[in-house]
């Protein structure tokens, strides 16, 4: 124990050399992992949905607003291979870094924990990696806090404020979960009642100009039914049930796991510290970061929520525990240690599997061989049929793969029936992940002649990765 602390001592004492050099380590190794992953981890599913946007620009789809399209397409203008989709994704990821480190430099903290946990961070690493809405939804949030902070820190301007509502509103363009900051704006409103000035630099202004901002995609929701508020709404709390342990606890764990314990334990700290100095920016980044996970632990309690739907605290988090960390040792060397242990192991993971995961209980096994199930699909498909699938992945990697020239029907299984009657029996194969059991209902009703299914196996090592059938009126 005296050793220990002994070289905790001598580590401080040697702060300004090694903090700078630990940073500089860290922030390159964070680098070239995600760079590492980017041309050797087969495009996602997810990624090939939104590339297929790309090509069809909207203001709106389905399930999402259409930042990620719009991202993309640039992209593929301005990179190849897999940049063509992941190389925008990648220059914002590390963007958000430079916006953490001026806000956090702006209050005249320490950064160096703060980042470094950040960097090394699974929400970081994975939206650096892989292209979807959390990416630039946490990139816009980033910029949206640093120029709200200029505002309460510096002597308010218009003009900032114009900026920051821009932020704000190209951020609820990246995903709806950024609506949430408006019901933090709503708080703010009134907990800046004495201070007027506030009230409008911080509240209306960039509440405004977001609005204007967004417009588009209100637009589209309007002209199409408000279809991506539906969508999210039933996704958000469909099938209810109270099971804490099959869906709180996960969901606690899966946050303690994004954020790092020792991040969430000293931000937990600092909502109940008392700060008289700019008491102002500790609401402004306290009511951010906590207002999502108001809205979603009760929920939690009744269904599934995904861990990155809290990926708009990453930000203010990240911003409130700079300064803390540094001040308490123990602490401080505990999570640098923490975070390269689970980054070492996560890419260890990925690049080796050095931990024989069964693949319904690894999530990383959902980010590899898709590029090997598309051309198991493609080499299996009977001549001149037209395809039908019942899940988005594989129409959207069956399009990417074969370079668009596999366009299919993807079906809502949940209200596949009303569909059934549209369908020619002998013109249609179908494709579904095993066991295909939509599928083979839809067969037994349409099919005239035998029914024809074609398993399909992708493994690793003799390890199952997933099951595809491909089933046809013969």
């Amino acid at each position: 124990m005296i050793l220990r602390y002994k070289f905790l001592s001598i580590l401080f004492m040697k702060r300004e050399k090694i903090l700078p050099a630990l940073f500089i380590v860290s922030i390159s190794l964070s680098l070239s992992s995600t760079l590492y992953f980017i041309f050797t981890l087969d495009i996602h599913p997810d990624e090939a949905y939104y590339f297929s946007w790309s090509e069809f620009l909207s203001s709106g789809y389905i399930d999402h607003p259409p930042a990620i399209a719009y991202i993309i397409k640039l992209s593929r203008i301005i990179f190849d291979g897999n940049l063509r989709i992941r190389g925008l994704n990648l220059l914002l990821s590390f963007a958000t870094l430079i916006f953490l480190y001026y806000s956090i430099k702006i209050l005249n903290r320490e950064y160096y924990g703060a980042l470094i946990i950040a960097a090394f961070s699974p929400i970081f690493i994975t939206g650096s990696v892989i292209s979807t809405p959390d990416t630039p939804l946490i990139f816009f949030i980033s910029a949206y806090i640093y120029f709200s902070l200029k505002n309460l820190i510096d002597s308010v301007r218009v003009s900032v404020s114009i900026i920051s509502g821009i932020m704000l509103g190209l951020a609820l363009l990246s995903k709806y979960t950024a609506f949430s900051i408006y019901i933090s704006l709503l708080v703010l409103y009134f907990l800046f009642k004495n201070r007027p000035h506030l009230r409008l630099h911080i509240v209306i202004i960039p509440l405004i100009t977001s609005f204007v901002v967004y417009l588009p995609n209100l637009i589209y929701n309007i002209n199409n039914g408000y279809q991506s508020y539906i969508f999210q709404l039933a996704h958000a709390t469909s099938s209810p049930s109270f099971e804490p342990s099959k869906t709180f606890l996960p969901f606690l764990l899966s946050q303690i796991f994004i954020f790092s314990p020792f991040a969430m334990v000293i931000f937990i700290s600092r909502l109940f510290k008392r700060d008289e100095d700019r008491k102002e920016i500790k609401h402004f980044l306290v009511i951010i970061s906590v207002v999502p996970f108001l809205i979603l632990i009760p929920l939690s309690l009744f269904k599934h929520i995904e861990p990155n739907w809290t990926a708009l605290s990453f930000i203010p988090i990240s911003i409130l525990i700079a300064g803390e960390l540094e001040r308490q040792k123990a602490v401080f060397i505990s999570s640098i240690i923490y975070q390269y242990a689970i980054f070492i192991l996560i890419s260890l993971q990925v690049i080796f599997s050095i931990i024989p995961l069964k693949p319904h209980i690894d999530p990383l096994s959902q980010i590899r061989y898709w590029k090997k199930t598309s051309d198991m699909i493609i080499q299996n498909l009977p001549q001149n049929k037209k395809v039908v699938t019942f899940r988005y992945q594989l129409s959207s990697i069956l399009y990417y793969y074969s370079e668009r020239r596999i366009t299919s029907i993807c079906l809502d299984r949940r209200f596949v029936k009303g569909e059934i009657g549209l369908m020619e029996a002998k013109d249609w194969v179908m494709i579904d992940f095993f066991p295909a059991k939509t599928a083979y209902e839809i067969a037994l009703n349409v099919c005239h002649s035998q029914i024809k299914r074609i398993p399909l196996v992708i493994s690793e090592n003799l390890n199952i990765i997933r099951r595809v059938d491909i089933i046809y009126c013969e």
